[in-house]
């Protein structure tokens, strides 16, 4: 009975009740008096009036939610996370009973890497709706970024047996799997999700992953390869079969797939030096160093903060003569790395080479000391970089 019925019925007991109305019972008065018809009529107005008023007000608080939200990602996606977290914060206040709402900020949080508020704030939405399989979700990637692998781990297991249908939370676990080392459940649980999704490239890339690390690079090939099938300008996969040829020795193969991906990287946004780096790499691995030197310049060009591509580059100009420039670029490694007793190296010789003993020597004892403290015999004992040698 609605509220207004209610109260039509506790000042008139006579009055028929809607039950008795739709079974057919016979009233004991046939007719209300009038005044009572419109005031039934007016309550009813009133309360239905209300909830419309209310309905109204919650659905304009979640449009205004939606907009916070899509303004959030904007923000975050062009590096301001301080302001997108306060946006979404406001989009939850405004709306905190839709899921996409609610969770946009845990996931926030995550994207700016605090991992301690998103964890908390996914918690919170986890205790208002605890079967929300997003939500749990959430919370082991959570787990996953802090690399507390054993309780995402267990999330994500108790997730899948509540819903072993749910394709995003086997994936999430199978990359747990193969993070930890292990490979066997890794290969397992991909096949499976492949089974399903089989053009998810990210899970492409993680099986083929897993047979490299195993040693058998010609189906890592298979499967890296499968990506280039519907994503023939996937420079990653380019750069992935490049390595497993580097593995397997085919060292002409693997510059050729390096260059590939080259050529692929420019349009990845943010720029990716991987490639650049890799292919330097290789080169001064063959000994080809002086060919080096454009790649190992690009690399620098794009990430100039890392001592490999900096060690690179001055290897390379080191051996194409260019040794002002080079020991610029060591110097800029050393610096990057203290621990690292490569560039010193390189240092030492290209001082050798220009006739200034004391700073060669000097260089030369630097090696030594930092070599004895990383435990290693010569420079070629710490791959990936590879040593300029006289």
């Amino acid at each position: 009975m609605i509220l207004a019925e209610r109260l039509l019925v506790r000042e008139n007991p006579d009055h028929p009740s809607s039950f008795s109305m739709w079974v057919g019972s016979k009233p004991r008065h046939s007719r209300a008096p009038l005044w009572r018809c419109v005031a039934c009529t007016v309550a009813l107005f009133f309360v239905l009036g209300e909830g419309f008023a209310q309905t109204a007000t919650a659905d304009s608080s979640c449009r205004q939610a939606t907009l916070k939200v899509k303004r959030g990602q904007e923000l975050l996606a062009q590096g301001d996370g301080a302001e997108a977290i306060r946006e979404l914060n406001s989009a939850q206040s405004l709306c905190p009973e839709k899921e996409d709402i609610a969770l946009a900020l845990p996931r926030a949080y995550l994207a700016t890497q605090q991992f301690a508020q998103a964890e908390e704030t996914t918690r919170r939405f986890l205790a208002r709706v605890p079967a929300s399989e997003a939500g749990q979700l959430l919370l082991a990637d959570c787990y996953f970024a802090q690399r507390r692998f054993p309780e995402a781990a267990t999330t994500l297991q108790k997730l899948l047996a509540q819903n072993r249908a749910n394709v995003d939370a086997l994936r999430q676990l199978g990359i747990v799997a193969f993070t930890v080392g292990d490979q066997r459940n890794a290969e397992q649980i991909f096949r499976e999700v492949l089974s399903r999704r089989p053009e998810d490239a990210e899970v492409l890339d993680y099986l083929g992953g897993v047979y490299y690390f195993k040693g058998d690079y010609k189906k890592a090939i298979e499967t890296f390869e499968k990506i280039l099938v519907f994503r023939p300008s996937s420079y990653e996969a380019y750069d992935r079969v490049a390595s497993c040829y580097q593995a397997m020795q085919d060292t002409e193969t693997a510059i050729q797939f390096f260059k590939k991906a080259g050529t692929l990287s420019p349009g990845k946004a943010p720029p990716d030096d991987g490639p650049f780096t890799h292919l330097a790499q290789t080169l001064i691995m063959a000994g080809r160093k002086a060919e080096a030197v454009p790649s190992a310049r690009e690399a620098v060009r794009i990430n100039p903060n890392t001592s490999l591509n900096q060690f690179l580059l001055g290897n390379a100009l080191f051996h194409a003569g260019e040794l002002t420039e080079a020991v610029e670029h060591l110097r800029k490694a050393a610096e990057l790395d203290p621990n690292d007793p490569q560039p010193h190296f390189v240092l030492g010789n290209i001082f050798k080479k220009l006739s200034k003993t004391a700073e060669a020597q000097r260089e030369f004892a630097k090696f030594q000391e930092l070599t004895r403290k990383a435990g290693a015999k010569n420079p070629s004992d710490s791959p990936p970089k590879a040593a300029a040698r006289d």
